[in-house]
């Protein structure tokens, strides 16, 4: 709660000083929602990078071969270095989502724990609850008689 000082009218005259408690104003930016905000795009553009490093076909970078020497294409090797850094940002930016999206998650799990009041799954009596909640062990079989054996 904040305190501010404000004027009051008091019988038709004003009194400067009085004292009033008001609520804090509700903040518009979360950081839970900031990380959503960032990693869902971010999560998108991993996607596309990844989808777009493992679908575009490779270059051959052997031009040609004359006996024992082979000739190389340039341009085909960084354009295949290109495709594997492609890969390897869109997987980076995959892990950052993930982990931007699960900071988002944790933090709004434990942002305000005392608004939040859990209770357990079985309230009440044990003799009520379907489900035994002690420890102590009933058998359910019939007890056991002697049964000649099959001929």
């Amino acid at each position: 709660m904040r305190l501010t000082r404000c004027l009051l009218r008091y019988r038709g005259s004003w009194e400067r000083g009085a004292i009033i408690a008001e609520d804090e104003p509700k903040r518009t930016c979360s950081w839970e929602k900031a990380c959503v905000w960032c990693g869902v795009p971010l999560l998108i553009l991993g996607v596309v990078a990844v989808l777009v490093g493992q679908l575009t076909p490779v270059r051959e970078a052997v031009v040609a071969r004359r006996g024992s020497l082979a000739y190389l294409d340039r341009k085909a090797i960084a354009y295949n270095q290109r495709l594997e850094l492609c890969r390897l940002v869109g997987l980076a930016a995959l892990c950052a989502a993930a982990l931007l999206i699960l900071l988002s998650f944790l933090i709004s799990a434990y942002s305000n724990p005392s608004s939040q009041q859990y209770s357990p799954v079985f309230a009440g009596p044990a003799a009520a609850s379907p489900i035994p909640l002690s420890g102590v062990l009933t058998t359910v079989q019939p007890p056991t008689s002697t049964v000649p054996p099959r001929r």
